[in-house]
């Protein structure tokens, strides 16, 4: 997992190593 903060939107991201070689991202949701 690495962690970051997403200067555009100002809130925190997440991007990890799914379990098919690819990457994925958690963002979280816009209200």
């Amino acid at each position: 997992f690495y962690m970051f903060l997403d200067s555009e939107s100002d809130k925190h991201s997440v991007i990890y190593l799914r379990g098919d070689g690819n990457y994925g991202m958690i963002q979280p949701k816009s209200v």
